[in-house]
């Protein structure tokens, strides 16, 4: 009986990892979105360019419902979540970090210098791939925990 409800325990668990294929929030991918369109920014020759990837980035941090949020300029962390400021807990450090991330990118928005922009997409790739970083081993430490639960769970008693 014991082995049976560890089994079923096991399935739960890992059910757990396929949430986010059913939209679940996923802070993790809209930082690296995010990230990635900071990064992309800092190599655009035009504010124009530079500003189309700063609103990526933007709307990934504030997600659709968020201020800020601009739909014309496209969301590439669409059904990831609501945005990764609403989807990370705002007494979680990392949140401080995303906004500070999002002042970089909003100070890129309002500079009509291509490069003055880009170097602040710089500053907001920085801290975002650090909050990246913080958040996958968040994730690989929980994954963790968790296949060590599942596993002892699983053991037959006396063994």
């Amino acid at each position: 009986m014991k082995r049976v409800f560890g089994l079923i325990l096991a399935v739960c668990m890992t059910s757990a990892f396929a949430l986010p294929a059913l939209g679940a929030a996923q802070p993790l991918q809209e930082v690296k979105t995010a990230a990635k369109h900071a990064q992309i920014a800092t190599g655009m020759d035009t504010a124009d360019k530079v500003h189309l990837h700063l609103h990526h980035v933007i709307n990934c941090l504030v997600g659709p419902n968020g201020d800020g949020f601009d739909a014309k300029a496209g969301n590439p962390c669409e059904k990831m979540g609501a945005g990764a400021m609403q989807d990370v807990d705002l007494s979680d450090p990392l949140h401080a970090q995303l906004a500070e991330a999002l002042g970089a990118a909003q100070q890129g928005l309002k500079e009509d210098d291509a490069p003055k922009a880009a170097l602040l997409a710089g500053e907001a790739h920085s801290l975002l791939q650090s909050a990246s970083d913080k958040l996958q081993q968040r994730q690989k430490n929980r994954q963790q925990r968790q296949s060590q639960n599942s596993q002892s769970m699983t053991k037959p008693a006396g063994g």
